[in-house]
């Protein structure tokens, strides 16, 4: 068998262990704390609502649109969208396979696979329903038209219309235009149809996803899009610091593959004066390549320093890092000539998987009762839309998964953190949040019918991220226990250990413990 077929063999079977392993975490694999707002908003959207408008949104407008798309065409289930968003992670994959082999040919592609296969964080977050694997769409598509003759004026075009419509899916990726526009002002120069051309599309292309929500009201749109994460605090310095420590541990874990093989090809290209793209000097590929590596350092400094980081904020980097490390490793490869040498090659690369997959192929996945599963909300769904009517107003300061599963609204639309204790009644109203004085008389007033809690519920005041005095949450609790009775309880789908707890209206009130004038004063 030619290498060729052997190599085109080994990228096919990659594939279909990706696509299984995707498929595991669609089906098993643990539920995300975001992924319920996300599906929440974009059944209202297909219903006719709008976000920020209608209801607090927290990221840029694209992706609940995008995930509204197969709601105006069927009723979705949760996991038929995890499949729909799981088709842009596996498009994502193979526009990565695709990247590397025009860098580094089918044995780049082989070591693109390779790399996802053992890093089986990547493959969760490309599986679940999270902006990531739309926002990284849309960027590798970007790249696949900059690395195409990029000669062609209409490419670059269209390479500034993904990357804006990257922007446009999650914000983290604001910088990508710019460093583009960047890059064609270095190559062609300022007054010229290569910069203009992707300068107009990218206006054009920004002016059509975000002006009209803008226009539509500016400042809560700003708010929903950046204010809201700009407030957010989690302590002093000394908290951000441990943190981000936190953090970085988590990263190393999650991509220790890929960030042992950039440390390795960083020192090859560095201090090997034979390193093959040496060689090379100033070509397109070697001028892409650095494109790509200024793109993962500053987008990736920009979620470091956020102020609430997580690990898999860079899952939108690592593919295009996967490329970066494909272009410096292959060269390396290749200098394997013998075939015994290659089979031993093969047997090491099979031999990490399956170390890999038998260390971590547990991480994120459904194992216990007391994990994040889906099926538990699944349950609770089913009694809520079964015990309560369509037209009964429900208040939920739990998941918004359940009202989803339930085919039910809940006020406001809240599928964000609910709780601003401190703000006052015009700015909440005008976001579409509660304050602790709105929710005193809702509960007071026995507004809403129906109820939908955790014992988690009011704990964290937003946006700051800090516990809620003792006395505000007793508060609360006090005017539940007394307006209203648990009608059932369940295991909570987030937070092992909790329970969600629907609650009725009580007809028979019981008299408050709390002095009149205290339930009264603002």
């Amino acid at each position: 068998m030619s290498t060729k077929k052997w190599l085109s063999g080994l990228i096919c079977i990659e594939l279909a262990i990706i696509v299984a392993l995707m498929l595991l975490y669609v089906f098993r694999g643990e539920l995300h704390v975001d992924e319920s707002g996300y599906v929440y908003a974009a059944r209202q959207i297909a219903s006719g609502l709008l976000p920020y408008h209608d209801f607090l949104f927290l990221q840029t407008p694209v992706f609940p649109y995008i995930t509204a798309i197969p709601f105006l065409f069927m009723p979705m289930t949760f996991i038929m969208v995890r499949l729909f968003i799981m088709l842009f992670g596996l498009g994502t994959i193979v526009l990565t396979m695709v990247l590397a082999h025009r860098f580094a040919g089918r044995t780049g592609a082989v070591l693109a696979g390779f790399l996802f296969i053992v890093t089986p964080f990547q493959l969760q977050f490309f599986s679940i329903v999270r902006n990531y694997p739309v926002a990284t769409f849309w960027f590798m598509a970007g790249l696949i038209f900059l690395t195409t003759k990029p000669e062609r004026v209409w490419q670059s075009g269209l390479a500034m219309v993904f990357f804006c419509l990257a922007m446009c899916t999650r914000l983290t990726f604001l910088p990508l235009p710019f460093l583009y526009l960047a890059y064609l002002f270095f190559e062609h120069g300022l007054f010229t149809r290569k910069l203009m051309v992707p300068l107009m599309t990218g206006i054009v292309t920004c002016a059509m996803f975000i002006y009209p929500f803008y226009m539509l009201d500016p400042v809560r749109f700003i708010y929903n899009i950046a204010g809201f994460h700009l407030d957010i605090s989690v302590g002093g310095i000394g908290a951000r610091m441990l943190l981000k420590v936190t953090g970085m541990i988590r990263l190393s874990s999650s991509y220790y593959g890929i960030l042992v093989m950039t440390v390795f090809a960083g020192a090859a290209v560095l201090f090997w004066e034979e390193h093959p793209l040496r060689s090379q000097g100033r070509s397109k590929n070697i001028k892409h390549l650095l494109f790509m590596t200024c793109v993962i350092l500053v987008i990736g400094l920009g979620h470091f320093g956020a102020r609430f980081f997580q690990t898999s904020y860079q899952s939108i980097l690592f593919p295009v890092l996967v490329v970066v490390v494909t272009a410096l490793w292959t060269p390396l490869i290749e200098l394997v000539t013998t075939m015994t040498s290659k089979r031993v090659l093969l047997l090491t690369m099979l031999g990490s998987i399956l170390i890999v997959l038998a260390g971590y192929g547990t991480q994120g996945l459904v194992y216990d009762t007391n994990s994040r599963d889906y099926r538990q909300a699944l349950g609770t769904a089913r009694y809520l839309e079964h015990n309560t009517r369509l037209d009964e107003l429900i208040f939920s300061a739990d998941s918004a998964i359940i009202p989803f599963m339930a085919n039910r609204t809940i006020m406001k639309h809240v599928v964000a953190p609910e709780y601003y204790p401190f703000w006052n009644d015009d700015l909440v109203d005008y976001l579409g949040i509660f304050n602790h004085r709105q929710l005193r008389k809702l509960f007071e007033q026995q507004v809403p019918d129906v109820l939908l809690l955790s014992s988690k519920s009011f704990h964290v005041i937003m946006p700051y991220r800090t516990m809620t005095p003792a006395a505000l949450r007793d508060e609360l609790w006090a005017l539940i226990d007394r307006n209203y009775y648990v009608v059932q309880s369940f295991p909570n789908a987030l937070t092992p250990g909790d329970e969600t707890r629907i609650y009725r209206r009580r007809t028979d009130r019981i008299p408050t413990s709390l002095p009149l004038q205290e339930m009264n004063k603002p």
